[in-house]
Protein backbone atom coordinates (compact mmCIF):
# COMPACT_ATOMS: atom_id res chain seq x y z
CA UNK A 1 0.00 0.00 0.00
CA UNK A 2 1.50 3.36 -0.98
CA UNK A 3 2.07 5.81 1.88
CA UNK A 4 -0.71 8.25 2.59
CA UNK A 5 0.35 11.70 1.39
CA UNK A 6 0.85 14.35 4.03
CA UNK A 7 -2.05 16.80 4.05
CA UNK A 8 -2.12 19.87 6.26
CA UNK A 9 -5.62 20.86 7.29
CA UNK A 10 -5.81 24.17 9.10
CA UNK A 11 -7.44 27.56 9.09
CA UNK A 12 -5.77 30.92 9.72
CA UNK A 13 -6.93 34.07 11.48
CA UNK A 14 -8.00 36.66 8.95
CA UNK A 15 -6.13 39.95 8.86
CA UNK A 16 -9.23 41.93 7.88
CA UNK A 17 -12.97 41.41 8.01
CA UNK A 18 -14.78 38.86 10.15
CA UNK A 19 -13.83 35.70 8.26
CA UNK A 20 -16.02 32.67 7.64
CA UNK A 21 -19.41 33.07 9.36
CA UNK A 22 -18.04 35.72 11.72
CA UNK A 23 -15.44 33.31 13.16
CA UNK A 24 -12.48 35.52 12.18
CA UNK A 25 -10.90 32.43 10.59
CA UNK A 26 -10.50 31.49 6.95
CA UNK A 27 -12.33 28.66 5.18
CA UNK A 28 -9.73 27.19 2.83
CA UNK A 29 -9.38 23.55 3.92
CA UNK A 30 -11.61 20.63 2.97
CA UNK A 31 -14.55 20.53 3.49
CA UNK A 32 -15.52 24.07 2.61
CA UNK A 33 -19.28 23.60 2.19
CA UNK A 34 -22.15 22.22 4.30
CA UNK A 35 -20.32 23.22 7.48
CA UNK A 36 -21.93 24.01 10.82
CA UNK A 37 -19.42 25.63 13.15
CA UNK A 38 -20.02 24.67 16.79
CA UNK A 39 -16.88 25.78 18.64
CA UNK A 40 -14.23 28.40 17.91
CA UNK A 41 -11.12 29.04 20.02
CA UNK A 42 -8.93 32.15 19.96
CA UNK A 43 -5.33 32.73 21.03
CA UNK A 44 -2.61 35.41 21.07
CA UNK A 45 -4.85 38.48 20.64
CA UNK A 46 -8.37 39.88 20.89
CA UNK A 47 -9.09 40.13 17.18
CA UNK A 48 -12.52 38.51 17.28
CA UNK A 49 -16.12 39.33 18.18
CA UNK A 50 -15.94 40.29 21.89
CA UNK A 51 -19.74 40.24 22.24
CA UNK A 52 -19.91 43.53 24.10
CA UNK A 53 -16.64 43.35 26.01
CA UNK A 54 -13.68 45.68 25.41
CA UNK A 55 -10.00 45.46 24.56
CA UNK A 56 -7.49 45.19 27.43
CA UNK A 57 -6.29 48.76 26.90
CA UNK A 58 -9.77 50.08 27.68
CA UNK A 59 -10.04 48.25 30.99
CA UNK A 60 -9.03 49.55 34.39
CA UNK A 61 -7.18 47.64 37.08
CA UNK A 62 -8.72 44.45 38.48
CA UNK A 63 -7.92 43.92 42.19
CA UNK A 64 -4.92 46.21 41.63
CA UNK A 65 -3.72 43.97 38.79
CA UNK A 66 -3.00 45.65 35.46
CA UNK A 67 -4.69 43.98 32.49
CA UNK A 68 -1.97 43.15 29.98
CA UNK A 69 -2.12 43.18 26.20
CA UNK A 70 0.82 40.73 25.95
CA UNK A 71 -1.09 37.47 25.62
CA UNK A 72 1.01 35.58 23.08
CA UNK A 73 0.47 31.85 23.56
CA UNK A 74 -2.51 32.29 25.88
CA UNK A 75 -6.15 31.37 25.17
CA UNK A 76 -7.98 34.69 24.89
CA UNK A 77 -11.49 33.49 24.21
CA UNK A 78 -13.89 31.02 22.68
CA UNK A 79 -17.34 30.83 21.17
CA UNK A 80 -19.72 27.89 21.61
CA UNK A 81 -22.88 27.65 19.55
CA UNK A 82 -26.12 26.76 21.30
CA UNK A 83 -27.31 23.58 19.61
CA UNK A 84 -30.36 23.81 17.33
CA UNK A 85 -30.55 27.58 17.70
CA UNK A 86 -31.83 29.27 14.56
CA UNK A 87 -30.68 31.87 13.91
CA UNK A 88 -27.42 30.84 15.56
CA UNK A 89 -26.91 31.98 19.15
CA UNK A 90 -23.51 31.84 20.81
CA UNK A 91 -21.92 31.71 24.24
CA UNK A 92 -18.86 33.93 24.02
CA UNK A 93 -16.12 33.91 26.68
CA UNK A 94 -13.20 36.37 26.82
CA UNK A 95 -10.20 35.90 29.13
CA UNK A 96 -8.01 38.72 30.40
CA UNK A 97 -4.64 38.36 32.14
CA UNK A 98 -2.23 40.25 34.36
CA UNK A 99 1.48 40.67 33.64
CA UNK A 100 2.22 37.19 35.04
CA UNK A 101 -0.19 35.46 32.67
CA UNK A 102 -2.74 34.80 35.42
CA UNK A 103 -6.45 35.05 34.60
CA UNK A 104 -7.92 38.03 36.46
CA UNK A 105 -11.06 38.83 34.45
CA UNK A 106 -13.44 36.56 32.55
CA UNK A 107 -16.34 37.95 30.49
CA UNK A 108 -19.08 35.60 29.29
CA UNK A 109 -22.10 36.50 27.16
CA UNK A 110 -24.90 33.98 26.59
CA UNK A 111 -27.09 35.09 23.70
CA UNK A 112 -29.60 32.27 24.25
CA UNK A 113 -30.26 33.01 27.94
CA UNK A 114 -29.59 36.73 27.48
CA UNK A 115 -27.18 36.77 30.42
CA UNK A 116 -23.80 38.33 31.04
CA UNK A 117 -21.37 36.99 33.63
CA UNK A 118 -18.18 38.72 34.72
CA UNK A 119 -15.72 37.09 37.13
CA UNK A 120 -12.93 39.17 38.64
CA UNK A 121 -10.14 37.23 40.37
CA UNK A 122 -7.39 38.23 42.77
CA UNK A 123 -4.52 35.71 42.57
CA UNK A 124 -1.49 35.83 44.86
CA UNK A 125 2.14 35.70 43.74
CA UNK A 126 2.08 31.97 42.94
CA UNK A 127 -1.41 31.99 41.41
CA UNK A 128 -3.67 30.87 44.27
CA UNK A 129 -6.97 32.72 44.06
CA UNK A 130 -7.58 34.79 47.20
CA UNK A 131 -10.92 36.29 46.18
CA UNK A 132 -13.34 36.34 43.27
CA UNK A 133 -16.23 38.67 42.54
CA UNK A 134 -18.92 37.48 40.14
CA UNK A 135 -21.42 39.81 38.46
CA UNK A 136 -24.46 38.09 36.94
CA UNK A 137 -26.84 40.17 34.83
CA UNK A 138 -29.87 39.14 32.81
CA UNK A 139 -31.10 41.44 30.08
CA UNK A 140 -34.39 43.24 30.87
CA UNK A 141 -34.47 41.84 34.42
CA UNK A 142 -35.42 44.99 36.28
CA UNK A 143 -36.59 43.14 39.38
CA UNK A 144 -33.38 41.51 40.58
CA UNK A 145 -30.82 43.52 38.65
CA UNK A 146 -27.16 42.51 38.80
CA UNK A 147 -26.32 39.82 41.35
CA UNK A 148 -22.90 40.24 42.98
CA UNK A 149 -21.28 37.19 44.59
CA UNK A 150 -17.96 37.45 46.44
CA UNK A 151 -15.99 34.31 47.31
CA UNK A 152 -13.03 34.50 49.70
CA UNK A 153 -10.42 31.75 50.02
CA UNK A 154 -7.82 31.15 52.74
CA UNK A 155 -4.85 28.78 52.67
CA UNK A 156 -2.39 27.37 55.17
CA UNK A 157 1.40 27.77 55.14
CA UNK A 158 1.87 25.08 52.46
CA UNK A 159 -0.89 26.34 50.15
CA UNK A 160 -3.69 23.95 51.09
CA UNK A 161 -7.21 25.33 50.92
CA UNK A 162 -8.47 25.95 54.47
CA UNK A 163 -11.76 27.77 53.98
CA UNK A 164 -14.12 29.33 51.47
CA UNK A 165 -16.76 31.88 52.36
CA UNK A 166 -19.36 33.49 50.13
CA UNK A 167 -21.26 36.73 50.32
CA UNK A 168 -24.22 37.62 48.08
CA UNK A 169 -25.10 41.23 47.31
CA UNK A 170 -23.21 42.61 50.30
CA UNK A 171 -25.20 40.72 52.93
CA UNK A 172 -24.23 41.38 56.54
CA UNK A 173 -23.37 37.72 57.12
CA UNK A 174 -21.35 35.52 54.78
CA UNK A 175 -21.95 31.83 54.20
CA UNK A 176 -19.20 29.37 55.01
CA UNK A 177 -19.08 26.98 52.07
CA UNK A 178 -16.32 24.82 53.49
CA UNK A 179 -13.62 24.60 56.13
CA UNK A 180 -10.95 21.92 55.82
CA UNK A 181 -8.87 20.28 58.55
CA UNK A 182 -5.66 18.36 57.79
CA UNK A 183 -3.50 15.99 59.83
CA UNK A 184 0.29 16.07 60.22
CA UNK A 185 0.71 14.17 56.93
CA UNK A 186 -1.36 16.68 55.00
CA UNK A 187 -4.36 14.38 54.58
CA UNK A 188 -7.82 15.88 54.68
CA UNK A 189 -9.43 14.60 57.90
CA UNK A 190 -12.54 16.78 58.18
CA UNK A 191 -14.60 19.10 56.02
CA UNK A 192 -17.16 21.45 57.53
CA UNK A 193 -19.81 22.37 54.97
CA UNK A 194 -22.33 25.21 55.06
CA UNK A 195 -23.54 27.54 57.77
CA UNK A 196 -23.11 31.19 58.66
CA UNK A 197 -19.62 32.38 59.52
CA UNK A 198 -20.82 33.48 62.96
CA UNK A 199 -22.71 30.23 63.69
CA UNK A 200 -21.55 27.80 66.36
CA UNK A 201 -21.20 24.91 63.93
CA UNK A 202 -21.54 23.93 60.26
CA UNK A 203 -24.59 22.44 58.61
CA UNK A 204 -22.68 19.24 57.95
CA UNK A 205 -19.40 17.70 59.09
CA UNK A 206 -17.67 15.19 56.81
CA UNK A 207 -14.91 13.10 58.43
CA UNK A 208 -12.29 11.02 56.62
CA UNK A 209 -10.03 8.24 57.92
CA UNK A 210 -7.08 6.57 56.18
CA UNK A 211 -4.95 3.47 56.61
CA UNK A 212 -1.16 3.50 57.06
CA UNK A 213 -0.65 3.67 53.29
CA UNK A 214 -2.76 6.80 53.02
CA UNK A 215 -5.68 5.04 51.36
CA UNK A 216 -9.10 6.44 52.18
CA UNK A 217 -10.96 3.94 54.36
CA UNK A 218 -14.07 5.60 55.72
CA UNK A 219 -16.23 8.65 55.30
CA UNK A 220 -18.35 9.56 58.34
CA UNK A 221 -17.94 6.04 59.75
CA UNK A 222 -19.08 6.93 63.25
CA UNK A 223 -22.33 8.44 61.99
CA UNK A 224 -23.41 5.44 59.88
CA UNK A 225 -25.80 2.85 61.27
CA UNK A 226 -23.62 0.13 59.76
CA UNK A 227 -20.10 1.60 59.71
CA UNK A 228 -18.46 -1.44 58.08
CA UNK A 229 -20.35 -0.85 54.84
CA UNK A 230 -18.12 2.05 53.89
CA UNK A 231 -14.94 0.14 54.72
CA UNK A 232 -16.02 -2.93 52.71
CA UNK A 233 -16.85 -0.77 49.72
CA UNK A 234 -13.41 0.88 49.74
CA UNK A 235 -11.63 -2.47 50.04
CA UNK A 236 -13.59 -3.83 47.11
CA UNK A 237 -12.71 -0.82 44.96
CA UNK A 238 -8.99 -1.08 45.73
CA UNK A 239 -8.99 -4.84 45.23
CA UNK A 240 -10.51 -4.38 41.79
CA UNK A 241 -7.99 -1.63 40.99
CA UNK A 242 -5.00 -3.78 42.04
CA UNK A 243 -6.21 -6.78 40.08
CA UNK A 244 -6.49 -4.79 36.88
Amino acid sequence: MPPIPYVLIKEDKVSSGTGFENTYYSNTSFPRTNIEVLTVNYYDDYNFDLAGSVLPGAMGAVYNHTVTEKVKGLPTGNRVRVLESNPAKWITTVNYYNNKGQVIYVYSKNEFLQTTDIVKSNPDFVGKVLETTTFHTKTDDHLLGTQIITDTFTYDHVGRLVSQTQNINGARASEQLLKNTYDELGQLTAKAVGGKTYAAGPLQQVDYTYNVRGWLQNINQDTMSRPKIGLQLIIKIYATFLCT
